[in-house]
């Protein structure tokens, strides 16, 4: 299952998570003060045990792309990861 992740600090810890683009997208504005805010497309596992783990501030995914916010409030594609 692929959804939305913003991620504040390269960490998995107080993520939130969206299932699309624009909810992510109206999220990450408000974090715009935060130059390591990214929006992120993960693939991630739906087994009980994986979305458990997730919840819980764990669990495993795949990045797939992720993107940054322009100085005007628009999102750039970025390495990922970075």
């Amino acid at each position: 299952m692929q959804v939305y992740r913003i991620n504040l600090s390269n960490e998995q810890r107080g993520a939130s998570w969206h299932n699309d683009r624009g909810e992510g997208h109206k999220e990450l504005t408000m974090h715009a003060a935060n130059p390591d805010a990214r929006l992120e497309l993960v693939d991630l596992s739906v087994d009980k045990d994986n979305v458990l783990a997730i919840l819980n501030g764990g669990g495993a995914f795949k990045l797939i792309k992720t993107w940054a916010l322009t100085d005007r409030g628009g999102l750039k594609e970025v390495a990922n990861g970075e």
